[in-house]
């Protein structure tokens, strides 16, 4: 069933004590969004299916170091192998320590990747 005000093709509710949760489908891209109790965001995960990458992965201050984006990255590997995908994609900077340790301590191995910015190009 297609939600027409948003274009969702699925939204799942996801259960998390003291938090609201929801998962929505905008066709191969996926959107996770938690809120507190009072409906203020705390964390959001955006997945393209396409690609496996993971877009976005956002907590608010006041929530990390709570396991919540350990929890979120597994909900995106369950979604992900649901969709029949066989990996999962991220990055983030080599200076961003505790990304790099919430990656490895769910198991991502690291690559290396290198980047152009044209826009900085005189």
């Amino acid at each position: 069933m297609k939600d027409k005000k948003f274009g969702a093709t699925e939204v799942r509710e996801i259960i998390i004590p003291g938090m609201r949760g929801c998962v929505t489908w905008y066709g191969d891209i996926v959107i996770l969004h938690i809120t507190d109790d009072k409906r203020v965001p705390i964390a959001m995960v955006v997945i393209n299916l396409v690609t496996t990458y993971i877009e976005k992965l956002l907590v608010t201050d006041s929530y990390r170091r709570k396991g919540l984006a350990t929890s979120l990255l597994l909900l995106v590997e369950e979604i992900a192998k649901e969709a029949g995908l066989d990996r999962v994609t991220a990055t983030t900077d080599l200076s961003n320590q505790a990304t790099l340790g919430l990656f490895r301590k769910v198991g991502y191995s690291e690559l290396i990747a290198f980047e152009k910015r044209l826009d900085d190009m005189s």
